[in-house]
């Protein structure tokens, strides 16, 4: 009896992809953790507005996977990552621009 492997190119692609995805988004609300005095810096400000923002994205966690829980089980899985996915990039985009609305706005939006 001859068995396939699960193991297949595809099947390694989309683990791949799915291990990069995970990388940046799970990561993403620890850069204001981390880089606290230095995004502080460069935007000329207190240490409290790159906190605020990481305080969004928390709350963003929590609030946001009810709700994409929610429609998961409506739409199915792979169009909520997709859209999921598509947010994160766009919420750190705007986050890099710059201005202390902009980082509180993108670090709601990538949650």
């Amino acid at each position: 009896m001859i068995r396939s492997s699960l193991e297949t190119r595809q099947s390694w692609r989309v683990a791949n992809v799915s291990l990069l995805a995970m990388a940046c988004s799970f990561g993403a609300p620890w850069i204001a953790a981390v880089a606290l005095k230095t995004i502080a810096a460069d935007l000329n400000g207190a240490r409290s507005t790159p906190a605020l923002a990481g305080s969004l994205a928390w709350f963003g966690v929590g609030f946001g996977g009810i709700i994409m829980g929610r429609i998961a089980d409506r739409i199915g899985v792979r169009w909520t990552v997709m859209f999921g996915a598509v947010m994160i990039c766009v919420g750190l985009a705007i986050s890099s621009f710059g201005a202390p609305w902009q980082l509180y706005v993108g670090h709601r939006l990538s949650r």
